[in-house]
């Protein structure tokens, strides 16, 4: 037969052994000194500016042939309504 086990004994063994793994976990992730932190931290920036410098100047991504204050002038047109105008107290745009 097999070997007796004591459940409960069992599974406090098995939490332990979770706790340890998430332990070891966090060490990894937050057990960092100041410097190591600071150079971290210097080296993103770095790479960060590097990548910023090979931008090709005038494209902004997807949509880069898009006139966008042609965009937002339409978007601007029906912003409003004849009579939010006509409340303001100018005269309403005529067609």
């Amino acid at each position: 037969m097999g070997e007796v086990v004591n459940l409960r004994i069992a599974r406090k063994r098995k939490a332990r052994a979770e706790r340890e793994e998430t332990a070891a976990e966090n060490r990894a992730k937050f057990g960092r000194s100041r410097a190591e932190k600071q150079k971290t931290v210097a080296e993103d920036a770095l790479s960060a500016r590097r990548h910023e410098a090979h931008r090709i100047e005038g494209t902004e991504g997807r949509g880069a042939g898009v006139d966008r204050e042609a965009a937002t002038d339409r978007k601007d047109r029906g912003a409003c309504s004849p009579r939010d105008i006509v409340r303001s107290g100018d005269e309403p745009a005529s067609r």
